[in-house]
């Protein structure tokens, strides 16, 4: 399985929506307007990511009436949470510094927020997979522009490389994670 289509066109929507609000901060200064607005903006995307990941899982289409954020566990109601508030974390560090970057420092990393719903899209996917590392996550080199992906076969969930100029940690998640081999506290692989 590789990402689905509907994650780069919520990626460029975020882009969109992100951009315009670094314009204004551009134009204003307004730190915490800005930072609000970006904030709104991920919570959004991340939401549509896990619903969309949700949707894939349960083999439920994306517009049913029972897929919404009011319908999500509470499980899955505090994992959301915890992404978004992850992404708004790193972000408060972001604009704490912005002042300090020029106007193109902070369109090239405020632009890197649009791809970060991906690991959403991923965490509902795989959920009850218990895999140790979602495409996205900021856990590899590539952070979130990862471009690799979980598939699950018959024997097990492999880690998918979608892009040739891969970090070396993904090559290597690639190799080792085929398929992921969940190893317990006394070393066997279940």
């Amino acid at each position: 399985m590789s990402t689905p289509p509907a994650i780069p066109r919520l990626g460029a929507l975020t882009l969109a929506e992100i951009r315009a609000a670094t314009q204004r901060y551009h134009q204003d200064g307004d730190a915490a307007r800005w930072e609000l607005s970006v904030a709104r903006t991920l919570a959004k995307a991340h939401q549509a990511a896990y619903l969309l990941g949700l949707a894939e899982r349960l083999g439920v289409k994306l517009d049913s009436a029972l897929l919404n954020t009011r319908n999500l566990s509470r499980a899955e109601r505090a994992e959301l949470k915890q992404i978004v508030q992850s992404q708004v974390d790193y972000l408060r560090r972001f604009v704490d510094v912005a002042d300090t970057l020029s106007e193109a420092q902070i369109n090239a990393r405020a632009d890197l927020y649009a791809l970060a719903p991906k690991q959403s899209y991923w965490q509902a996917r795989t959920t009850g997979a218990d895999l140790p590392a979602m495409p996205g996550d900021g856990s590899t080199e590539c952070l979130v522009n990862c471009g690799c992906a979980w598939e699950e076969q018959p024997d097990g969930w492999y880690w998918m490389r979608g892009k040739n100029d891969s970090c070396t940690t993904c090559v290597q998640r690639e190799q080792e994670w085929a398929p992921y081999q969940l190893v317990t506290s006394d070393e066997s692989a279940i």
